[in-house]
């Protein structure tokens, strides 16, 4: 199953700096657009979206960044770099897939040490 998950973003004057200034997602389209019978070409994403959307800085912790999903209720935030920059998302899926592989390394660690010990005869 796909969520709907766009970053609107506003660039600098040269065009090199993209600030996340709003998340367009499934749900804004349900509430904006499919509850209220809006035509959708009668709108534009702006009047949609989501503005000032919660972020997260590329150099936060991931407990950082969950402590503050949980607080916003949101599922995924914009990642930005030190000058504001969108450097991409990070959802609580993702965050699952690598924790999951940490753990299938750790059972993995686990199960060759076990392995080794035995020929060792320890």
């Amino acid at each position: 199953m796909w969520a709907t998950y766009l970053v609107v973003v506003e660039t600098d004057a040269l065009g090199r700096v993209a600030r996340p200034i709003g998340v367009l997602t499934d749900r804004d389209l349900v509430l904006t657009l499919l509850a209220r019978d809006v035509i959708p070409s009668a709108v534009s994403v702006g009047d949609v979206m989501t503005a000032n959307p919660v972020t997260i800085c590329d150099s936060d912790s991931i407990e950082d960044a969950l402590q503050k999903m949980r607080e916003h209720g949101v599922r995924r935030m914009p990642v930005v770099g030190e000058r504001g920059d969108l450097m991409g998302v990070l959802s609580t899926d993702g965050i699952l897939r690598v924790l999951a592989w940490d753990t299938e390394d750790l059972v993995t660690t686990n199960a060759v040490e076990r392995m080794v010990e035995g020929t060792r005869g320890v």
